[in-house]
């Protein structure tokens, strides 16, 4: 939803305004670049994954897993992303 609300801003000529995004998807990563867009969270899709697997592993080896596992959100900024380069 950002990227529309990004859009509508562009042609609206609000330049006044940059939004946020959650998501992380490529096109926000280069409006974030671009500096069109504030920031976006990256929710980190792949660990989440791995931590599903991991714990299903462990319930078929009948071990005790936790009712609930934290996998921390990124906010990935103009900065963060010119510095993980």
């Amino acid at each position: 939803m950002a990227l529309g609300a990004l859009k509508y801003f562009q042609h609206s000529g609000r330049k006044n305004v940059i939004p946020p995004d959650y998501d992380a998807v490529d096109e926000a990563l280069k409006a974030v670049q671009d500096g069109g867009m504030a920031a976006t969270i990256d929710q980190q899709a792949a660990e989440q994954g791995y931590q599903g697997v991991a714990l299903a592993v462990k319930a078929l080896h009948r071990e005790t897993v936790p009712a609930t596992i934290l996998v921390d959100a990124k906010i990935l900024t103009k900065a963060t992303l010119t510095n993980a380069k």
